[in-house]
């Protein structure tokens, strides 16, 4: 799917609102999440999977979560 279809600015809300940071890189439709080891883990993959049901395509090259 392309991902530029998909309308992304409520989940930069929600991540934001978690505490998170993003870097866009809309020309080729790509991303990069920061996630501070403070961060809900379960409430950030509530959103993932949300905007992954809506096509949003996501990687985890590196995915350290500190509750584990």
């Amino acid at each position: 799917m392309n991902n530029k279809s998909i309308d992304i600015s409520g989940f930069k809300q929600s991540i934001l609102a978690l505490g998170c940071s993003h870097e866009g890189f809309p020309l080729f439709s790509l991303g990069a999440i920061d996630v501070p080891p403070d961060v809900n883990f379960d409430l950030l993959n509530d959103i993932i999977d949300l905007y992954e049901e809506l096509g949003l395509d996501f990687a985890f090259p590196i995915w350290n979560d500190p509750n584990q």
